[in-house]
């Protein structure tokens, strides 16, 4: 099974009972999907900030970046 999910990049769906119970899918589809999944989370808080108000000009966000990398040498 895993050398057929490696080969054709398709995911093997195993079943229990006629239920779906796991997948198996090729681990480089798999960190891509987590990625995918972080960056919509990092998304849905960056829009949360933005409605909010907590918003940073340019300046103020590149003073910041440079006393955080100062403090960091």
């Amino acid at each position: 099974m895993v050398k057929n999910v490696e080969e054709t990049k398709s995911p093997i769906i195993i079943t229990q009972n006629g239920e779906a119970g796991a997948v198996v899918i090729d681990i480089e589809i798999y960190q891509k999907t987590l990625n995918a999944i972080n960056l919509v989370k990092l998304l849905s808080f960056s829009e949360i900030d933005l409605k909010n108000g907590n918003t940073l000009t340019h300046e103020e966000a590149k003073k910041r970046f440079e006393k955080t990398i100062g403090e960091t040498k």
